[in-house]
């Protein structure tokens, strides 16, 4: 309701910015600005009481920003985009002119959520999804316009897909080759990770408002994000119109792959382990064993399900901004606990070490999805 009114007053005044030229435009531009302003400011002292005033004011932190989580979040939101949509929404930018109102509301979307409000503290990567929209329509108008400016041979069809198919089947084996798991917390083990070469991990896709969970591999992103990155700048300096329609193929092959190993492992978890197929048998287990009478369930996973069950107690999270909360549910809670593992928990966490003196009752896995049900009782829960 902001952004796009916001990104067509920009445009607008960008289309028509000689007026800025025009004192009279100008003074009275800046007059409905600082009217504005008043009456936004005092309409939020009004009505801050007013449950969703209360709840925007938790975004509006002048200092202390955690800029470290704002690009780890950012990354995670770049990896829903795609390196189809990035990369052609870089190409773009040959048509800034045709496409400006959908490039404003781009910068008027990062000024909103990275620079105005502070959205650290929450799952902030599910609020860069509002970039999707205006990056395929981006995309798609740079693309189509290829499709009709270069005409291709038959021969070279033919060798755009098998060039395309090629780099499918080294996408599959990458995806296919040994991962490993790294805790999500701390988030510098990532940074580590990839500063130092290692790419062969799993990146864990997850968030407070869904999906449940599922991983893609870090060397597989990286992969698809060169060839896409080298098929643009094919794209963008190659003189030679057939140069540019094998750049313009493999992007889009790269964009298919890419999406469709994404989509295979998010609806059946064919490389690294279906999350929910272990969700529905610790819930099943939980559920049907009358010794259980609550449990407090890792990440809420599952929380509506055994709400209903009557055995829902609490929830718990590894996040370091819940780290007071959560020393309070352990040390006083003497129970159950139900946990999926994923994203998965620093196994030299206090939370692991706690886990570890418990008694595993139940254990089941997909791959390298692993879920469990610890039993609690009488074990104390010591503090880092």
């Amino acid at each position: 309701f902001v952004l796009a009114p916001g990104a067509i007053v920009l445009d607008l005044l960008w289309m028509h910015r000689s007026l800025l030229r025009n004192r009279r435009f100008l003074l009275g531009l800046l007059s409905a600005i600082v009217v504005f302003a008043i009456l936004a400011v005092a309409g939020f002292v009004l009505l801050r009481n007013v449950l969703i005033f209360k709840y925007a004011e938790k975004f509006m932190q002048v200092g202390g920003r955690n800029w470290f989580e704002l690009m780890f979040l950012s990354a995670k939101a770049a990896i829903y985009l795609s390196p189809l949509l990035i990369v052609g929404t870089l190409l773009g930018f040959s048509q800034l002119k045709r496409l400006s109102l959908w490039f404003w509301f781009l910068l008027a979307s990062i000024l909103f959520y990275a620079v105005i409000f502070d959205f650290t503290h929450t799952t902030m990567d599910r609020y860069w999804m509002v970039l999707i929209l205006p990056c395929i329509v981006v995309c798609s108008v740079v693309l189509a316009d290829m499709s009709v400016a270069l005409r291709p041979s038959r021969r070279d069809v033919y060798i755009a897909t098998l060039c395309s198919v090629v780099l499918a089947i080294a996408t599959f084996v990458i995806f296919s080759a040994p991962k490993a798991i790294i805790p999500l917390q701390p988030k510098d083990a990532f940074i580590h990770a990839f500063v130092t070469g290692h790419w062969s991990f799993l990146i864990p896709l997850s968030g407070g408002s869904g999906p449940l969970g599922f991983y893609l591999p870090l060397d597989g992103i990286a992969f698809l994000g060169i060839i896409s990155l080298i098929c643009a700048l094919v794209i963008f300096f190659a003189q030679n119109a057939r140069a540019r329609f094998y750049g313009c193929a493999l992007l889009i092959a790269a964009g298919i792959v890419y999406n469709g190993l994404g989509v295979a492992e998010y609806l059946g978890g064919f490389f690294y382990g279906y999350p929910p197929a272990v969700y529905e048998q610790l819930i099943s287990y939980v559920n049907n064993d009358p010794s259980i009478p609550q449990v407090i369930t890792y990440n809420d996973i599952g929380g509506y399900e055994l709400t209903l069950s009557g055995k829902y107690y609490k929830r718990f999270y590894t996040d370091p901004m819940f780290a007071d909360s959560n020393v309070g549910k352990f040390s006083s809670y003497n129970g159950y606990y139900m946990v999926l593992d994923m994203p998965a928990i620093n196994k030299d966490s206090s939370y692991w070490q706690y886990f570890e003196q418990c008694k595993n009752i139940y254990q089941t896995s997909d791959k390298q999805i692993v879920g469990y049900v610890f039993d609690c009782r009488g074990v104390q829960f010591q503090s880092e």
